[in-house]
Order: structure tokens, then C-alpha cells, then sequence
């Protein structure tokens, strides 16, 4: 008698560990933005820990429900999906409170940016042109380029977990 097994769905797990992800973001957020911690860099870097995760988890968990066996691609495919699910739950959340809960933290962010280019010695003519360009910058802009970003990394860091975690059956296997 022969048996079967099932490819467990990308989609299912992505929407899974990519919903977490971007939930766990949304509180990391908003701890940030109330704690007004959003321009301490250490911390800002942490965001990056959590998509990470979430790939390496959603990889993990479809290579279990797989027989141990994971290829490159299906990995590469369910890490970016992932990322994708976290980049648009993330981009929502940060382009309606930073747009129509608190705007504070858009001109805490600009002041900031002001600040460290002073520091770098940037002429004050070039500073008020990167400030009227972020002044600029809208809703739809926001959500655009942050769900582009998300992906981006995302694609970047799953080539790398893909290729950590990939197995698959050896050549004289059944």
C-alpha cells in the first residue's frame, strides 16, 4: 500500500506567520511611538528581528508539516509571502496612526532627521529641500513604500533562511 502525503499550503502558513509578525510590529510600534522611543536607533533596529522571525518560524513549521523536507524555492516563495503578509498588516498600521492618531511622531521624525543632518555637516539649503520633500510625503506614499520595503527585506532575508533551511530528499530516496 502506498502512501501519500500532502504538500501543506504556503498561502495558510504566510497568512499565519505573516499576521503574527505584523501584529507583534503593531505593538512594537506603538510602544515606540508612545514612549517616544521612535528615533532611539538601537531600538528602531529591533523591527528588523521580528519579520526574521517570522520567516524562520513559517519556514520551519512548512518544513515540519512537510516530512522534514523543505526546497529552496517553496522556502524563498512562503519567507517573501510572509513578509508581504506582515509589510501590508504593518504599512496599515503605520500609515493611520502616523497620518490620523498622532502626526506628532511625523514631526518628531523630521526634527530628528534635521538634526542629524546638521551634525553631518549637510548644507542648510540641501536640509530644506529633504524636508520639504518628507513634509510632502502622504498617506498613499507611505503605505506604498512601506509594504515595497517590507517585501524587499523580506525577499532578501528569505534567499538567505531558504537557503539555511532548505532539505531535501537525497537522490536515492523513495
Amino acid at each position: 500500500m502506498e502512501t501519500t502525503t500532502t504538500t501543506p499550503s504556503t498561502a495558510k502558513i504566510a497568512l499565519k506567520y505573516g499576521a503574527l509578525s505584523g501584529l507583534c510590529l503593531m505593538i512594537y510600534q506603538i510602544i515606540l511611538y508612545t514612549g517616544q522611543l521612535d528615533t532611539v536607533t538601537a531600538l528602531t533596529l529591533l523591527t528588523f528581528i521580528i519579520p526574521i522571525v517570522g520567516i524562520v518560524l513559517a519556514i520551519k513549521n512548512f518544513r515540519e508539516q512537510n516530512g522534514n523536507q523543505i526546497r529552496y524555492g517553496q522556502g524563498l516563495g512562503l519567507g517573501t509571502l510572509t513578509a508581504a503578509v506582515a509589510g501590508v498588516l504593518i504599512a496599515f498600521f503605520e500609515t493611520i496612526y502616523l497620518f490620523y492618531i498622532d502626526t506628532s511622531v511625523l514631526r518628531r521624525r523630521i526634527d530628528y532627521m534635521v538634526e542629524r543632518l546638521e551634525r553631518s555637516n549637510v548644507s542648510g539649503e540641501m536640509i530644506d529641500k529633504i524636508v520639504e520633500g518628507a513634509s510632502q510625503t502622504g498617506p498613499g506614499q507611505t503605505f506604498i513604500s512601506n509594504v515595497f520595503s517590507y517585501l524587499i527585506f523580506g525577499f532578501i532575508v528569505s534567499l538567505i533562511v531558504a537557503a539555511v533551511m532548505k532539505k531535501e530528499k537525497g537522490i536515492f530516496e523513495e
